[in-house]
């Protein structure tokens, strides 16, 4: 998706505004396969 709405796989967030340093995100496969319940479990300290 994000290839298809930039045109590359990395994209810039500027996540603390725009007169901040940017962060480049990079969505370029192969990503880490997650199952989602235990992940949140285990980042939340739940499990």
């Amino acid at each position: 998706m994000v290839e298809e709405l930039t045109g590359g796989t990395r994209i810039v967030y500027h996540a603390k505004g725009y007169d901040k340093e940017p962060i480049e995100i990079d969505f370029t496969p192969p990503f880490r396969r997650i199952d989602m319940i235990p992940e949140l479990e285990k980042v939340a300290n739940l499990s």
